[in-house]
C-alpha cells in the first residue's frame, strides 16, 4: 500500500507547535505594539508618559536605561510609531527625530542631523548653514521656536556619544523655546 505525502495537508496544522516561527529568526522585528510580548507594563509606562502630547503638551524628558536587548530600541520606535498616528488623526502637529548616537558620535553631526530632520517653515527651503556650532545651534533654534507643535528627540545610545553632556545644550533651547524651562 503507497501512502502519498504531500506538504499542502500539513499547512494549517493545529497540531503545530508554532503558531509563528517567523518570530524565532534573529532578523524578526515586531511590526505593531500588540506584537511584544512580555512588555505590557513597560508599554503601557511609556504610553503614559506619552500622552500628554496627545493633549498639546510637551511631554517630560525621559531617560530609558537596561542592559542590551531588552527592547528599549524597538519599544521606542513603536510607541513613537503609535503616538504620531494617533496624533495625526487629532489634528496635531509633532515631530519625531530619532538619532543614533553611536553612529553620529560628535554634539555637531547630532545638532545637524536634528536640523535636517527638522520641518522647514511653510514657504521657506532648508538653509544651508556654516559649519560653526554657534550658527547650527542658532538656526535649530529658529526651527524649533516656528515648529507649530511638538518635537520629540530621542537620543538613542546617548552614552557613546563624544561628549554626552551635550545633551543639555540641546533639551534646555528646546524647553526654553516652548516655554517650558
Amino acid at each position: 500500500m503507497n501512502q502519498m505525502y504531500m506538504f499542502s495537508t500539513r499547512i494549517g496544522n493545529s497540531n503545530a507547535v508554532f503558531t509563528n516561527k517567523a518570530i524565532l529568526k534573529t532578523t524578526y522585528k515586531p511590526m505593531h505594539l500588540s506584537d511584544i510580548l512580555h512588555r505590557g507594563k513597560e508599554i503601557n509606562l511609556y504610553m503614559d508618559y506619552m500622552v500628554d502630547v496627545l493633549n498639546k503638551v510637551s511631554p517630560s524628558n525621559i531617560f530609558i536605561y537596561g542592559k542590551s536587548g531588552l527592547g528599549k530600541t524597538l519599544i521606542t520606535q513603536l510607541v513613537m510609531k503609535q503616538l504620531e498616528l494617533e496624533a495625526e488623526s487629532h489634528n496635531i502637529d509633532v515631530c519625531v527625530i530619532y538619532l543614533k548616537c553611536d553612529e553620529l558620535r560628535t554634539e555637531f553631526t547630532i545638532l545637524k542631523s536634528i536640523i535636517d530632520k527638522l520641518p522647514t517653515p511653510p514657504g521657506e527651503k532648508k538653509r544651508k548653514v556654516a559649519n560653526a556650532l554657534g550658527d547650527k545651534y542658532e538656526y535649530y533654534h529658529k526651527l524649533v521656536d516656528v515648529y507649530p507643535g511638538i518635537i520629540i528627540i530621542i537620543f538613542d545610545e546617548l552614552d557613546k556619544a563624544d561628549k554626552p553632556e551635550m545633551i543639555n545644550s540641546i533639551i534646555r533651547s528646546t524647553s526654553a523655546a516652548s516655554g517650558q524651562e
